[in-house]
């Protein structure tokens, strides 16, 4: 059985989403008893191949129609997933735009949290990373292996010679790596 998960923010709409739509919005949240809800998520899960209905609860319109916000109660994973076919299937072909952020935490394990990021109708999670560094006296490296790599090639590329006390010349190949590698991101 999947732990709970609790949600908190908000996501911006515009335009304000119309009557008509928020009706059908809510509907969404009843999906055993309304035709107009299992016809949408029936289409998507014909779609997108999954079971979409499970998520159907955990997100509220405002009372403007001009924001959603998680449920207050617990939840189970699946938020990003059911945002993606909210903005794919209903909002997009609507003409709504969503941006805003969504923060979770699990109830039982403190390194499970991370956020859901929306930027016009562009959904990224990010899992929170958390780093033990180990203790006073050895302190670990925040970096990941891959740059790690590239910064002990830059520096081990350094040389002075020929160069006054406060100069050091290092290899154009390290630093264009590190540049690469620093502006992928």
């Amino acid at each position: 059985m999947p732990y709970p998960v609790y949600y908190t923010g908000l996501i911006g709409i515009t335009p304000r989403v119309n009557d008509e739509d928020a009706w059908l919005f809510s509907t969404l949240t009843d999906t055993t008893s309304n035709d107009s809800a299992r016809a949408f998520l029936a289409s998507v899960q014909t779609a997108s191949r999954t079971t979409a209905g499970r998520y159907a609860r955990f997100l509220h319109l405002g009372r403007m129609h001009a924001s959603l916000s998680p449920t207050k109660e617990a939840s189970c994973h699946g938020l990003p997933l059911w945002l993606e076919i909210l903005i794919k299937h209903f909002f997009e072909p609507r003409g709504y735009v969503l941006q805003g952020e969504i923060s979770w935490r699990a109830s039982d394990d403190p390194a499970d949290r991370g956020s859901i990021f929306i930027a016009e109708n562009r959904i990224e999670v990010v899992d929170d990373v958390i780093l033990n560094p180990g203790p006073s006296w050895r302190r670990t490296g925040f970096t990941d292996t891959e740059l790690r790599g590239v910064i002990e090639a830059l520096i081990e590329s350094a040389d002075n010679t020929g160069c006054t006390e406060d100069l050091t010349v290092v290899s154009a190949n390290a630093l264009v790596a590190l540049r690469e590698h620093y502006f992928a991101r």
